[in-house]
């Protein structure tokens, strides 16, 4: 298998990268940035510098190093959508459209994309219920009504040229390297006690569904090899808590961490099923919200030259 992942320097990108290389797996990279989030003198893959909004690029690079798999990670995120939702259309649903004609152009077979849980809009209009696929799209968000209608050009692919996709549904994705977006609050909430400073943190009433970046990993690599699936798209998740709850485990592996949480909503459905990706994928989160910040933490310290989080007398 030969990957090309675009995107392939920021947060999930750097992540997945590192885990192909580490199984020795061929990988390029298009990022219009070619610095990574968390390379570490990282090697064994290339990089090269483009914009997914340029379909002769794409397609030109796709090319030179014949692959035959797409991992598609670059976007604008919610953030930068609603600040300039003509620069998001342009990355977000044309960057998408030309990733798909390009794996339709070189008979691919594969393209992973990234989705996301927000494309269901606001909690309230569901009351309390939890989705699963099959129940309508909502978005209010640009961000949200971008990824909609990837996921209606994605089931066009299909079953207009045969196009074999995965969009998969992320929720709030959290672990080192997440430093923008609307959920980069979940990077300031771990890291900033860990390292021994105050985080003040928004959206404490929030329920969150928190899932471990290695999970995420583990999701696209699962649809980059799976032979066939019934589906299109597929909701994947982690552990839902509340802001307040995840502040409570924070304080539990960090006993002085000084948290000041701040009032607010995020208001994003976040009630998911995953039974339709258990049942096609194989997946399931390994990572607890408690086991994915040990994670997070100890990274974040052991780069600063600082010894393991403790919990309860036991090293992890």
């Amino acid at each position: 298998m030969r990957y090309l992942v675009t995107g392939g320097t920021g947060f999930i990108g750097s992540h997945l990268v590192r885990r192909l290389v580490g199984e020795g797996v061929e990988v390029s990279v298009v990022d219009i940035n070619p610095e990574f989030r968390i390379g570490d003198g990282l090697e064994g893959f290339r990089v090269h510098k483009g914009d997914v909004s340029d379909a002769t690029r794409l397609l030109e690079i796709a090319k030179k190093e014949q692959v035959d798999r797409i991992i598609h990670l670059a976007y604008l995120l919610i953030p930068e959508s609603r600040e300039s939702p003509v620069r998001a259309v342009r990355v977000n649903c044309e960057g998408t459209n030309n990733v798909f004609e390009v794996a339709r152009l070189l008979d691919l077979k594969r393209v992973v994309w990234a989705s996301s849980i927000v494309v269901y809009g606001l909690m309230r209009e569901y009351g309390g219920k939890v989705l699963d696929e099959d129940d309508p799209p909502n978005p209010s968000t640009v961000y949200g009504a971008c990824k909609e209608f990837n996921e209606r050009m994605a089931l066009h692919y299909y079953r207009t040229y045969g196009l074999d996709s995965i969009g998969l549904r992320f929720t709030v994705v959290y672990g080192p390297g997440r430093a923008r977006g609307a959920s980069a609050f979940a990077s300031d909430l771990i890291e900033r006690p860990a390292l021994g400073l105050k985080a003040v943190v928004p959206y404490a009433d929030s329920l969150v569904d928190w899932m471990y970046v290695g999970d995420a990993v583990e999701a696209i690599l699962l649809s980059s090899k799976v032979k066939a699936t019934e589906s299109r798209v597929f909701n994947i998740a982690g552990e839902t808590r509340t802001v307040r709850e995840a502040a409570a485990l924070v304080r539990a592996l960090v006993p002085d961490a000084e948290i000041d949480l701040q009032p607010g909503d995020l208001g994003w459905q976040m009630r998911v099923s995953i039974d339709r990706a258990r049942r096609e994928l194989g997946y399931s989160p390994r990572f607890s919200l408690e086991a994915g910040m040990r994670e997070h933490m100890n990274f974040i310290r052991a780069r600063k030259g600082l010894p393991p989080v403790w919990r309860g007398g036991e090293l992890f």
